[in-house]
């Protein structure tokens, strides 16, 4: 019985602002890297993301460079010419859910308020 799965989790920081753009229908897309440290690497991996509808607007208004992110979503690999004949080929996550992760743990303190960035819903798959 042969097995198909796709399904990717990553975590690390949001590499830049980000730029919600639209489809022709209007329909909300974002495109955006994340950077995942891999321990005893001096370099950070980038990984890009591509997430629509509801999740792209909600990123865009949530995450800016240097936030921390969980995505989870599965890989998607496109091909594509270019003007001058090169063939190009790109993989990146398409994003199914994701969540914001707070970097450090919150201190509570009696008697001292605190706030905390609320943490986005997990879209619906």
């Amino acid at each position: 019985m042969p097995l198909y799965l796709n399904n990717v989790s990553i975590g690390g920081y949001f590499g830049r602002d980000p730029e919600l753009t639209s489809t022709k229908n209007g329909t909300p897309k974002l495109k955006f890297s994340v950077a995942v440290n891999t321990p005893g690497r001096d370099k950070a991996s980038w990984i890009d993301c591509l997430a629509w509808a509801e999740p792209a607007t909600q990123i865009a208004r949530m995450c800016r460079r240097g936030t921390p992110i969980i995505v989870v979503g599965t890989l998607s690999t496109s091909t594509w010419t270019d003007q001058n004949g090169m063939n190009h080929k790109t993989t990146e996550i398409v994003v199914d859910k994701f969540n914001l992760v707070a970097d450090k743990p919150t201190e509570v303190k009696p008697g001292v308020a605190s706030i905390r960035r609320p943490t986005p819903p997990i879209t619906a798959e």
